[in-house]
């Protein structure tokens, strides 16, 4: 199988990560009261239905920070794309570098750039966190 740089990148980081994601899911989902399934049985949820309106939701809620630390790292793993010269932010600030013999400047603005990314997930990680607590 031969893939392009930018699949295999996407691929790679896709791999690597849905495991991390399911075991944050799957603990999410062990910390839930059976009670909780067992009562919307009774009420005759079953399916994609329960899952879909009253497992998931407080899953999310209850995973959301682990989800939100597992997303700023995967934008943090983003950089290592540098590697099989996918062209992401750490590859275009060493091309700037190597161009116009700019390095702190380029190396400054991709990490500016990269704590803003990581910042905006932390924010809505707890505006999601802040909802979460209004149901709970």
């Amino acid at each position: 199988m031969r893939l392009d740089n930018e699949p295999a990148g996407l691929l790679a980081l896709l791999l690597y990560n849905t495991a991390y994601v399911a075991e944050i899911l799957r603990s999410g989902w062990e910390s839930r009261p059976r009670e909780e399934i067992e009562a919307s049985h009774a009420f005759g949820f079953y399916g994609f239905q329960l899952i879909r309106r009253l497992i998931l939701p407080p899953v999310f809620y209850s995973t959301a920070p682990l989800l939100g630390n597992q997303f700023i790292q995967i934008v943090k793993d983003s950089s290592f794309l540098t590697i099989i010269a996918v062209p992401e932010l750490t590859y275009a600030a060493n091309n700037i570098q190597s161009n116009y013999y700019i390095p702190f400047a380029a190396f400054v603005a991709a990490v500016l750039l990269y704590w803003v990314l990581c910042s905006a997930i932390e924010f809505a990680v707890s505006a999601v966190r802040r909802v979460s607590e209004q149901y709970q």
